[in-house]
């Protein structure tokens, strides 16, 4: 069976490795506590830097703005309920306004009635 003909992936970074510590010679040796301590300073800083908010902070901030949006509901409602208002008002002025000129005809259709039954009256005395 034939060799590959170049080096695999895994040759080459162990080569890698190998040449960069022979590069850095008695190097690693000081760098080592340096980067450990780097690595402990890194993982310190966000939890130093960022506070974790109490329940009591998060509660307190939902039912401000729970208050706030009642608030706008509330003025939204109030705005509806004259809106219905208004309208039934005007419905009502209208219904008012049927109901005169409905008591008008009326008027005028009895007049006419009145009217009809005299003359029926007059055509039978003539007769």
């Amino acid at each position: 069976m034939a060799s590959p003909p170049g080096p695999s992936a895994w040759e080459t970074s162990v080569h890698r490795l190998e040449l960069s510590a022979d590069t850095s010679g008695g190097r690693q040796d000081q760098s080592e506590p340096q980067e450990a301590s780097r690595k402990r300073n890194a993982q310190a800083k966000p939890t130093a830097e960022k506070k974790r908010k109490t329940t009591y902070d998060i509660r307190r901030e939902q039912k401000v703005e729970l208050k706030t949006q009642v608030e706008r509901l509330q003025k939204q409602l109030d705005g509806l309920k004259y809106q219905v208002l208004v309208e039934k008002g005007e419905a009502a002025k209208s219904n008012e306004r049927a109901a005169a000129g409905n008591s008008v005809l009326q008027e005028f259709i009895q007049e006419q009635h009145v009217e009809f039954a005299k003359m029926q009256a007059m055509l039978a005395t003539h007769l």
